[in-house]
């Protein structure tokens, strides 16, 4: 039976960097961390929110300490933010979360060439498999499983990358983008996002730089466009899929797929006259 894409707590060897440094981080605090950060994330704790030391200690059964610590690296990570005496859940402007997007394009840009350099085609083929097996699901599944199954892509690519200081960064970018996501757009009908998750996938299959960079920028343009139409109480216009075609060289011949240098088109040497869309 094929295996689920992995969610951030199956990553956690890879990708928290609490768990990276737990002989010096305390397990009760990270536990309420992470718990926190979860249920913020899930919109359980909506932006405005004022968060209590006392009343959270009583419901996650801690001591202050914990909840203390927990409280201030959540702080510091952008998931909180503090107005006087008062500890809110972080409500992201219009100009924030563009910025947000746009680091998460340039985090996926990087994630993809190096999956094109270290990940296996047998690694690829079985993300491939997997995204098949979940094409249905966004159709019936609630709205937070849809989400959650379109994070798990970005996700699972990411550990392929193995960089794990990257896929922190892109775990923490993503679950802030969330917060927006569930806010503003759930309330739309929803697309289907393999379509453009195979698309970028393919382009790294075919060890093709240039394909999977255009592929990542479509997608994550595509969401700020619609973010953006949503954020004015407007109905955003539909958006076509990315068309790989479009960026497709002259044939040439390829070599196996764990052969870059058959296949690999880089940015970096493509001929000057192809534009970026």
């Amino acid at each position: 039976m094929m295996q689920p894409l992995p969610t951030p707590d199956e990553m956690s060897e890879t990708a928290r960097p609490d768990d990276l440094a737990s002989a010096q981080r305390p397990s009760r605090s990270r536990d309420v961390y992470w718990t926190l950060r979860k249920e913020i994330g899930q919109l359980h704790l909506p932006p405005g929110s004022v968060l209590n030391e006392a009343e959270l200690g009583e419901r996650y059964m801690a001591s202050r300490t914990p909840v203390r610590e927990a409280l201030f690296r959540l702080e510091q990570d952008g998931f909180l933010e503090r107005q006087g005496r008062k500890l809110k859940v972080r409500d992201f402007t219009l100009a924030e979360i563009e910025d947000l997007y746009q680091i998460r394009e340039a985090l996926e840009k990087m994630v993809a060439r190096l999956c094109i350099e270290r990940a296996s085609d047998e690694e690829l083929q079985t993300l491939q498999t997997q995204i098949l097996d979940y094409d249905e699901q966004y159709r019936t599944q609630p709205y937070e499983r849809y989400v959650e199954i379109a994070n798990n892509f970005h996700w699972a690519l990411a550990k392929l990358s193995r960089n794990v200081p990257l896929t922190q960064q892109l775990i923490s970018v993503s679950e802030k983008v969330n917060l927006v996501t569930l806010r503003y757009m759930q309330q739309l009908p929803p697309s289907n996002p393999m379509v453009e998750h195979m698309s970028i996938l393919q382009a790294i299959i075919d060890r093709d730089v240039l394909v999977a960079e255009a592929a990542v920028r479509a997608h994550i343009q595509k969401v700020i466009k619609i973010f953006r139409f949503r954020a004015r109480g407007q109905t955003p216009p539909s958006v076509p899929p990315f068309a790989p075609a479009v960026f497709e060289a002259p044939p040439r011949a390829h070599g196996s797929l764990n052969t870059p240098a058959a296949g690999h088109r880089d940015a970096a040497t493509a001929p000057a006259s192809r534009e970026r869309k």
